[in-house]
């Protein structure tokens, strides 16, 4: 039996949101052969809108952020989980934190960019709704980077009501 995992809004300067990006970096440093891949504007605790960290059973294993874009759009940034937590619920519990608080925010539109090597990350937003799309900003031309998107739909409208 799984045990209790919960998603919290931190700051981005968070000891656990710190920890989870460093392994995050480290990772994907690995697979890249560099310690930096980063190819668009590093993000900052002055951009980003909303920052979070998933705990299963009240240790750190998951972390996500969004980065508004402009008034309609957030970029999806920093979601990671740790290799011991993944395929527990962890990541599709930070991906539903972020996509309701986007909405909250006003926010219909996530983009997200994945790299070329991350195949899991790229099945797990096909699954749960992304679309391939351009890239878009700073990833044009970043043949290693796939860009995604996906529309929000505020279920909490009734849209059969006239």
């Amino acid at each position: 039996m799984a045990g209790s995992l919960r998603v919290e809004q931190v700051d981005w300067d968070h000891p656990d949101a710190c920890d989870l990006r460093q392994q995050q970096r480290i990772d994907i440093a690995a697979l890249y052969e560099r310690v930096d891949s980063e190819p668009g504007t590093i993000p900052t605790a002055g951009d980003m809108t909303c920052f979070c960290v998933a705990y299963q059973d009240g240790q750190p294993v998951g972390c996500g952020g969004l980065r508004r874009l402009d008034h309609d759009s957030a970029e999806l940034k920093r979601m990671f989980v740790t290799k011991a937590a993944r395929g527990k619920g962890a990541a599709i519990a930070i991906l539903d934190f972020l996509e309701r608080t986007s909405l909250r925010l006003g926010m219909h539109r996530l983009l997200l960019e994945t790299g070329d090597k991350l195949m899991e990350a790229y099945r797990f937003y096909t699954r749960n709704g992304y679309k391939v799309i351009p890239n878009f900003g700073y990833y044009q031309g970043v043949d290693t980077s796939i860009c995604m998107e996906k529309l929000l739909v505020d279920e909490s409208i009734d849209v059969d009501h006239k």
